[in-house]
């Protein structure tokens, strides 16, 4: 964007006469803007420490997590720059029997100011199955701009999806129970 700049000199009887028969120079400016539309995740914790959820640091470049069944963890999303309009996304659990997400949508406003550049905490669940399945379960948590609904249009173009690889860890182990029954006679 060019905008043009004029400086003003005030002829004050005061100043030197050299000065005021001076014309107002004008120059111009160009801005490059070198903002580019995306969202940065972060941070992880634990917000119930006694439940035995194991959990590992969010790793920005690998967006991994583990969570133990019927424990959560959180991460945050915050867009990268303003705005030209609203941005909504989704948050989705490629395996709902894995890890549920709260919320699914995350709405960045453009007019309230400094909320598009809040960061918004997502909370992910260990789904406790009951089934002795290990440690090895694992789901993908993707965060994209909504298809259902207007989003700014720096944002609407966004192909990359960034996503969160979660580990479930489980809580449940092998075993049995006896239990006996008397007979009367």
């Amino acid at each position: 964007k060019t905008t043009s700049i004029t400086l003003t000199i005030d002829a004050d009887p005061d100043s030197a006469p050299e000065y005021a028969a001076l014309d107002n120079p004008t120059v111009e400016v160009t801005v490059t803007d070198n903002d580019t539309a995306g969202y940065t995740l972060s941070g992880t914790s634990d917000p119930d420490p006694d439940d035995g959820t194991t959990v590992l640091p969010l790793s920005i470049e690998e967006h991994t997590v583990e969570v133990a069944e019927g424990g959560d963890v959180t991460f945050s999303v915050k867009l990268d720059t303003q705005p030209t309009d609203a941005v909504v996304l989704t948050v989705k659990s490629d395996d709902l029997g894995e890890a549920e997400v709260s919320p699914t949508t995350l709405t960045f406003d453009n007019t309230t100011p400094n909320l598009w550049s809040t960061a918004q905490t997502v909370t992910v669940e260990g789904v406790d199955d009951n089934v002795v399945d290990g440690n090895t379960d694992t789901t993908t948590i993707t965060i994209s701009v909504a298809d259902d609904q207007p989003s700014a249009p720096e944002y609407a173009a966004l192909v990359a999806n960034p996503t969160v690889t979660v580990t479930v860890t489980d809580n449940n182990t092998d075993g049995y129970t006896l239990s006996g029954t008397s007979d009367p006679d």
